[in-house]
């Protein structure tokens, strides 16, 4: 009898350890997939936008960009730039900090939770170039600047 116990228990002990092994790792949910909303279409600047941060009045095209923030990521994520052309980047307001850093042409616009930002670009370098947002780079906020 005694055999018989301690081999039943033997198995519930296997059976255990082998759901175990499979189970997944861990009691955290699987995250739910999001769609980041619709990329802003860039549309050409009035010749004053009235200003912002650093800003000298608008006088580029006009490039929205928005900083995610569920998932992290820029919107849009690839900007196609002409070389020496300025561009009026206006940033919406995020509720939490968020940069817009080009490390490469030294461009590194901080945008503050609850803050308007504009800001004036122009770019003398042609290249691809990496950009980011310095906070949330581990979670993956990057996105490319193409100047040609």
């Amino acid at each position: 009898m005694r055999t018989k116990t301690v081999s039943i228990l033997g198995l519930l002990i296997a059976a255990t350890l082998i759901a175990a092994g499979c189970g997944g790792g861990g009691s955290e949910p699987e995250p739910t997939p999001t769609t980041p909303p619709a990329t802003p279409t860039p549309t050409a600047a009035p010749t004053d936008t009235g200003g912002g941060n650093g800003s000298s009045g608008g006088t580029g095209e006009l490039l929205s960009v928005i900083h995610g923030e569920s998932p992290y990521v820029f919107i849009p994520d690839t900007l196609d730039l002409e070389l020496g052309k300025t561009y009026t980047l206006d940033f919406n307001v995020p509720t939490e900090l968020h940069t817009f850093t080009v490390p490469e042409l030294g461009i590194d616009i901080f945008v503050n939770a609850g803050e308007k930002v504009t800001e004036d670009i122009t770019i003398n370098q042609a290249g691809v170039f990496e950009l980011i947002c310095t906070p949330h780079l581990t979670l993956g906020m990057v996105g490319t600047v193409t100047v040609s």
